[in-house]
């Protein structure tokens, strides 16, 4: 078993609780998987709603609070405690945050990371990091995935409680302090429904398209990566239709998109329903007829 130096030692004691724990881990193997869920899970959970100081990455003295969880979360993934994708998953879904130096700190950790690790050898899983952050800008996210699964069967069960309890209601003696608690629970119910369907339309409401500042050269930058692209034929789809609604939303002007997504349109090609959506998507008035038809 690997010892922490003893001048090492005396140096994290000095330090606040939470980067001493992350710095002296990996010493303790046993204990290493325990404390990095504990620390993502806070992470995501609590970083909305977290005041900046405790989620912040800056290494300023005056941000050294005991809390810095997004702190200690790119020092595991640098001592490769945390896998690179799951790093990277992680790192989109903090992007929602609305802090705009956590949005740059990300940034700036995830290329410094993909970049660290190319210079010890090719990493092509790393580098297709793109791909969750075409879904992060397409609005498909896991959570949302399962909560849309889950909804009808959700809906299912607050009809069988309301009925459970109507049902319930109907034996022994009626009076009026029942029929009360009857129509407060009845309330509490459908309160709970209420409650869960705000929540699932605040998700859905989010969209990364409309926060960019410069969509016109975004658009431009990834078409010229699409005609580059080798991957296989789901993520050059995935492009096509981030690109589409982006045209589409923005009222782009794009030209070379229209006649190269006419080459895959051919009745033998697979998916060709998406692409045809994708061609619809990226229509508008400022396109020339000639170029989209």
């Amino acid at each position: 078993m690997q010892h922490m130096p003893l001048s090492e030692l005396s140096y994290h004691l000095t330090r606040d609780p939470l980067s001493y724990r992350t710095d002296v881990v990996r010493y303790y193997p046993e204990h290493v998987a325990e404390f990095t869920t504990s620390v993502i899970q806070i992470l995501l959970s609590r970083s909305f709603g977290m005041h900046p100081e405790m989620r912040m990455v800056n290494f300023n003295p005056k941000y050294n609070s005991s809390q810095a969880f997004l702190r200690a979360f790119m020092r595991l993934r640098t001592k490769n405690l945390i896998p690179a994708t799951q790093a990277v998953d992680i790192a989109f879904k903090l992007y929602r945050c609305r802090d705009k130096q956590v949005r740059k700190t990300l940034r700036h950790f995830l290329v410094s990371d993909i970049k660290r690790m190319n210079k010890c050898q090719k990493q092509t899983k790393a580098n297709a990091v793109y791909v969750p952050a075409i879904q992060f800008f397409l609005g498909k996210s896991k959570a949302l995935d399962e909560m849309e699964t889950s909804s009808d069967s959700e809906s299912d069960d607050e009809e069988t409680k309301i009925k459970q309890l109507r049902l319930g209601h109907r034996v022994g003696v009626k009076t009026k302090n029942r029929q009360k608690r009857l129509e407060r629970s009845i309330k509490h119910v459908n309160k709970e429904k209420e409650r869960k369907m705000k929540k699932r339309t605040e998700l859905t409401n989010f969209h990364a398209l409309n926060m960019l500042h410069d969509p016109q050269t975004f658009a431009e930058k990834l078409f010229r990566k699409l005609e580059r692209c080798s991957d296989r034929f789901e993520i050059r789809l995935l492009i096509l239709d981030l690109i589409s609604r982006l045209i589409g939303l923005n009222k782009l002007v794009l030209l070379n998109f229209y006649p190269f997504i006419q080459r895959f349109l051919r009745p033998q090609q697979r998916d060709v329903t998406h692409l045809l959506l994708f061609s619809a998507q990226a229509s508008h008035d400022q396109v020339p007829p000639d170029v989209s038809s």
